[in-house]
Formats: structure tokens, sequence, C-alpha cells
């Protein structure tokens, strides 16, 4: 696997109010994946540090069309024009962090939805 520069750089929202629970030692809320109102700048911030690919597998599962630095609008990815077609869901490097701490950015990736809900789970058996 490549490399991958983790900036959350362009969901400049999400990214202050993850701080602010790192910077006064507070648990996040509760991870509701996709219910979160900063899911998808997070989804797409990571889109965009992975060029669209998958972190285990490096296949792509986002088109490079959504990645473009203009869809986000006052750092907030823009769904004005439709949500993105993905391939893909959030995955969590250390689980462990979840509860407590289930939307820290550095703990966050994207990954191809069957290799995260079928394959992973073989590995770990």
């Amino acid at each position: 696997m490549k490399k991958i520069e983790k900036k959350c750089n362009l969901s400049s929202v999400y990214k202050e109010w993850e701080e602010q629970f790192e910077k006064n030692k507070f648990n996040h809320p509760t991870y509701n994946s996709s219910k979160n109102e900063f899911y998808w700048d997070v989804v797409m911030n990571l889109f965009h540090c992975q060029e669209g690919l998958c972190a285990y597998t490096e296949m792509r599962i986002c088109n490079k069309k959504y990645l473009d630095d203009k869809i986000w609008v006052s750092g907030k990815y823009n769904l004005k024009a439709g949500k993105p077609e993905i391939a893909g869901q959030l995955e969590h490097f250390d689980r462990s962090l979840k509860p407590n701490k289930g939307w820290l950015w550095d703990n966050l990736f994207m990954v191809e939805t069957n290799v995260n809900t079928k394959v992973k789970l073989i590995s770990e058996v």
C-alpha cells in the first residue's frame, strides 16, 4: 500500500469540531456513520487524500470528478449537486477507539465495502 498523506484541509468545519473534543479531552458523540452531520465532509476529504482509492486494495472506489477542491464550500463538502456515488465505507484503523473517539480524523480511512465487510472478517477468524 502506498502512504496516504492525511490532511483534513478541505473539511475544516468538521476538523474544528473534532479538535474541540481532543483539546477539551471530551469523548466524541456516538459514532453513527452516515447520520452524523459531518459524514460526507469526512468521507470526501478522506477520498481526496486517498485519491479515490481503497486504503486496503488501492482499487478505485470513488470517481475523481467528486474530488475537485471547488466542491468544498466554506469548509464543507457541497452536496447540492447530489450525493457522490461511492463503493466504500468509513473504516477505523483502531476499533478500540470507536466507542469514545469514533470521529477521530487520524483513525479513519476509506475502504471498499466488500473488503471491509466480508474479506476482513474472514481474515480475523
